[in-house]
């Protein structure tokens, strides 16, 4: 061994990611051992200190062959910088901080992180050590910055956040509850996580248990309701890994309604099993005394009038949209251009797409650099000059632009657009007016983008949108009958009725739909329903009114997706010839129902892990509210 190049002993010592290992690769009695010492003097980790009484941001450099003692930044060479440390500083006063630490700004610390690139390898760590971690630990104190550090990205793998519910943590773009959601979703793998503050989505849970690697000394604990089938999903991934973890959690259930024992399955993973303090306690065994060091997990479900009474304090948690994490390996970065190119073109969501640009890889270059070549093409449609205008908007930026800028094989979506005189007075120079057929070749070249799989949820500037007004009559019919490749339709039109019917009968399957006209026929009713696909934000708004058998089968086909969705329908009978709760089957997916305001109005939940609810209201003139929405949001 002693024949390696020094370069290469230095490199494997940076790559050690544990603290520990490193002093120890410093006793190895060769040149390994030699070089490993003098590389390991050099390494240290950026320690930052957020001082709240002074709005301060202090920085030092901890070397990693000592524990207790820090140097100034300007004395390291920040490549041997290998991790960082985040923290809000305590109750003592910065003042009595060493000279070594010096003020630094958030620009300085983001450029520090970012030239820093901490060390991240394929495999985990083996076992959870503060000095060795990418550590952010937050507290009420310093909560003048924390959005602003929430908002960073940061490239954390230890996640502390003390920020009590009903704390201010604001920047001046989000909420808490935002910042905190949108953190830990776009987070990589974490080992230790203990979270007290805002309460997250229900996606945003199931996104942090998924994240959650057990590594030894490893720990999750939050100050947060989780359904049986979250804790269930968190102990099954800590037996299989068999690490010495600490679990800490707030069941939405009591004592008296499930035992610790019907928690999990341990018979199937625990030879030995003792019941302790009448059923609140239970201790787990595999026999053999061989193993049990490595295989041995200790799992404790606190179930007691504490955590009842945290459950109790427990906010409702808010609905605030969705968010798409794209992850990328090292390996990946092997992939041609060409490749990462075209899956940027699939990504019909532009939310998904700002997000790959954000890849710590060469795929968020890439996808930075092709995400402003993809732009909209939007059409306006002027009925008093009864002219077309188009321009291209692009994914990541507001401004329209000339098409004449753009390549058209990088528009991947259209949306047509019937607009007033006012909206055509404040048109920029990008846009220019063509013509129908001009029109109808660049919607031929464009082809919009379509992938198997339906879309996440419905995005405005996502879709390829149809939306016609009366103001443009002069040409609606021409539009309709050109058969565009559109999933999402708001028509209010007047008297094409026969191009109606055509346009929706060979329609493609639609996440969106708004429409006030003619009356369709039957058949063309039936196909609509049929072509409705529930997406997230997705709605159907039909002003024409519906039989039973069609209502019933609508619903149908948005109960089972679980997807927040608005119906708004006019039945073909009234409130004195059928009851709400004779509409649907609500017993067959709902597990509560409530009826309000002498049956105009029903209320359904599910007990348990159900992200979803459902609101069914009589509205005036007739109309009937269908309303999925988030479990956890107020009743509208």
């Amino acid at each position: 061994m002693d024949t390696v190049p020094r370069l290469f002993i230095e490199s494997v010592c940076l790559r050690i990611l544990d603290r520990r290992s490193v002093r120890n690769s410093t006793k190895i009695r060769s040149i390994w051992g030699k070089i490993c010492t003098s590389t390991s003097k050099k390494i240290h980790s950026l320690s930052v200190l957020l001082d709240g009484e002074k709005k301060k941001i202090y920085a030092a450099a901890k070397p990693v062959l000592l524990e207790h003692d820090a140097v100034s930044l300007d004395s390291v060479d920040l490549k041997f910088i290998t991790n960082f440390q985040i923290k809000s500083y305590g109750s003592f006063s910065t003042d009595d901080l060493p000279n070594y630490w010096k003020e630094i700004t958030l620009d300085d610390l983001q450029k520090l992180v970012h030239f820093i690139r901490p060390v991240r390898n394929e495999r985990h760590p083996l076992r959870n050590h503060y000095g060795s971690l990418n550590t952010i630990m937050l507290r009420r104190r310093s909560k003048w910055i924390n959005g602003k550090l929430l908002s960073m990205r940061l490239p954390v793998d230890s996640v502390d956040l003390g920020i009590q519910e009903g704390s201010a943590v604001v920047d001046e773009y989000s909420k808490t509850a935002d910042l905190c959601d949108e953190f830990f979703e776009s987070a990589g793998p974490l080992y230790h996580i203990e979270y007290e503050g805002p309460v997250l989505k229900r996606s945003t849970v199931d996104s942090i248990i998924e994240k959650f690697v057990p590594i030894d000394y490893g720990r999750f604990i939050m100050y947060q309701r989780l359904s049986l089938a979250q804790i269930r999903r968190l102990i099954e991934k800590c037996v299989f890994y068999a690490k010495k973890v600490w679990l800490m959690v707030i069941p939405d259930f009591s004592t008296s309604t499930i035992k610790l024992t019907d928690l999990f399955d341990f018979d199937n993973y625990y030879s030995e099993k003792e019941v302790l303090r009448e059923g609140m306690e239970e201790r787990f065994g595999k026999g053999e005394r061989g193993t049990q060091h490595a295989m041995y997990a200790v799992l404790r479900v606190h179930l007691n009038k504490e955590s009842q009474q945290s459950l109790t304090d427990s906010k409702p948690a808010q609905s605030r949209g969705q968010s798409v994490l794209i992850l990328a390996t090292p390996t990946m970065d092997t992939v041609p251009r060409l490749f990462i190119e075209s899956v940027c073109l699939c990504l019909l969501d532009r939310p998904s797409l700002l997000e790959s640009t954000r890849i710590r890889s060469r795929w968020g270059k890439i996808c930075t650099a092709t995400s402003k070549k993809i732009h909209t093409l939007s059409v306006s449609l002027d009925g008093e000059e009864k002219k077309i205008y188009a321009a291209a908007k692009p994914a990541v930026l507001e401004l329209d632009v000339s098409l004449d800028s753009v390549d058209l094989k990088f528009i991947t979506n259209f949306r047509i657009e019937t607009v007033t005189p006012n909206q055509v007075q404040v048109l920029s120079n990008s846009w220019k007016e063509i013509t129908l057929d001009k029109l109808q070749k660049l919607v031929h070249f464009i082809r919009p983008v379509r992938n198997e799989r339906h879309s996440l949820r419905y995005h405005f500037y996502s879709a390829t949108t149809l939306t016609l007004r009366r103001g443009s009559k002069w040409i609606n019919g021409k539009l309709l009958s050109m058969r565009l490749p559109v999933d999402s339709v708001d028509l209010q039109v007047s008297k094409e009725r026969e191009e109606v019917d055509e346009f929706f009968e060979a329609a493609d399957p639609l996440y969106y739909f708004r429409y006030e006209g003619p009356a369709l026929k039957e058949s063309t009713l039936d196909a609509l329903i049929d072509k409705f696909v529930p997406i997230d934000d997705g709605r159907f708004v039909l002003y024409q009114s519906l039989s039973l058998a069609q209502i019933r089968r609508l619903v149908k086909e948005c109960a089972p997706y679980e997807k927040k969705v608005w119906l708004m329908v006019i039945p073909d009978f009234s409130t004195s010839s059928i009851a709400l709760t004779d509409l649907f089957d609500f017993d067959k997916y709902y597990s509560d129902k409530e009826v309000l305001r002498e049956g105009m109005e029903v209320q359904c939940t599910n007990r348990g892990e159900a992200r979803l609810k459902l609101q069914v209201r009589w509205l005036r003139a007739g109309w009937i509210e269908w309303l999925w929405d988030d479990a956890n949001e107020p009743w509208h």
